[in-house]
């Protein structure tokens, strides 16, 4: 994935590039900023360092990496908190983009970021994650790049428990255990009634005895007979209730013969949509994103997820996608329940939603490769 977030010390982090949060003087002090420099070299870090001399608040210079497992550090200086009025945000933003801006002149496919300033500097993690997940995002939306933040300490990710309290709310709601594998098992025993997606999700699994796949079949059978005498009676006749019953009929019988890449394009094209702008929203690489379009197995869940946010669907919307890809957006998924808190709120900004996701010891949304 374009982003991850990873637990470590960012010293034993390779990527090609680690930012330090710096002094902004020619020194080193405060806990990642002396970890780098001892773990590097001090010495022939510190030489580097005098070279380039002061660096100023929100800015970022460069240096070798030396024996770090890295090609360069990128020093920047975060701002002392004060009380949050005094231009804090926006000079740890700062930080971050031309941190970033750096990475994308060195031509590096990686990059590794603490959270700056929060450490002898005060600024508030939480604050802190809400800066960098907002620059980090914007910045993947139209670059290529590994960008990987480093959570050192649990207490870094209290991040949904201040900005996104309702989010336990909408869970504990909204979350219903075991409906679909009700739905599941109820098809293994023979229920004819059951929707289109629920028969093939069963079938895959392997739940149904050919004699009920046989009996489930044949039902689904005379209901796309009847949806077809319903059809040419609407061409004849204008009747309400026909109406009604083809769509009960065409509900029972949802299902996509086409392949998920083939909905996906679809839908990137009915929205005027860029590919690039979908694959960069959905945190997925152009490459992972090729493949699925060309393959005719469907993407594991949260990458259907994550394309269904990047495409910012409403949950109607995301729930064709689900099915396209032979899932049930279903009550009874945890995972999912969040996904449609993130739409029904609006909220698509792929880098904040997996830090609440991975708070809450979720999977990531985006593919894995």
């Amino acid at each position: 994935m374009p982003f991850q977030i990873i637990r470590n010390d960012i010293v034993k982090v390779k990527a090609d590039a680690i930012v330090n949060s710096a002094n902004p003087l020619p020194t080193y002090a405060g806990a990642v900023d002396r970890s780098l420099y001892l773990a590097a070299g001090a010495e022939e870090m510190l030489r580097e360092r005098r070279k380039i001399g002061p660096i100023p608040v929100g800015e970022a210079a460069w240096t070798p990496a030396f024996k770090l497992p890295a090609k360069y550090i990128i020093h920047t200086v975060g701002p002392a908190w004060t009380d949050g009025r005094h231009g804090e945000a926006e000079a740890v933003k700062s930080c971050y983009r031309n941190s970033l801006r750096i990475a994308t002149e060195l031509k590096c496919k990686s990059i590794a970021f603490p959270l700056i300033a929060t450490g002898a500097y005060g600024f508030p993690k939480d604050l802190a994650l809400e800066a960098a997940t907002s620059v980090i995002y914007q910045f993947l939306l139209q670059n290529e790049m590994m960008v990987y933040l480093i959570i050192y300490d649990q207490s870094s990710l209290d991040y949904s428990s201040r900005l996104f309290t309702d989010v336990k709310e909408y869970i504990d709601a909204n979350y219903i255990e075991d409906r679909e594998e009700q739905a599941l098992q109820a098809a293994s025993e023979g229920d004819v009634t059951v929707s289109g997606t629920i028969f093939h999700t069963a079938l895959e699994r392997g739940l149904l005895t050919p004699e009920t796949a046989d009996r489930i079949t044949a039902h689904r059978k005379r209901l796309s007979e009847r949806l077809e005498e319903l059809k040419k009676e609407k061409d004849s006749t204008d009747n309400n209730d026909s109406d009604r019953e083809t769509a009960v009929l065409e509900k029972m019988l949802a299902g996509d013969s086409r392949s998920f890449g083939n909905v996906l394009a679809d839908m990137i094209r009915e929205r005027g949509l860029k590919n690039s702008e979908v694959y960069k929203a959905a945190n997925v690489t152009k490459q992972t994103f090729s493949n699925i379009l060309k393959s005719k197995n469907p993407p594991r869940r949260e990458t259907v997820a994550a394309f269904a946010i990047g495409m910012k669907l409403t949950v109607p919307e995301a729930e064709k996608l689900y099915e396209a890809a032979g899932y049930a957006m279903a009550m009874n998924n945890k995972f999912d329940v969040f996904v449609r808190y993130f739409l029904s709120t609006g909220r698509y900004n792929i880098v904040s939603d997996n830090i609440i996701l991975d708070e809450n010891e979720m999977p990531l949304l985006g593919a894995k490769v």
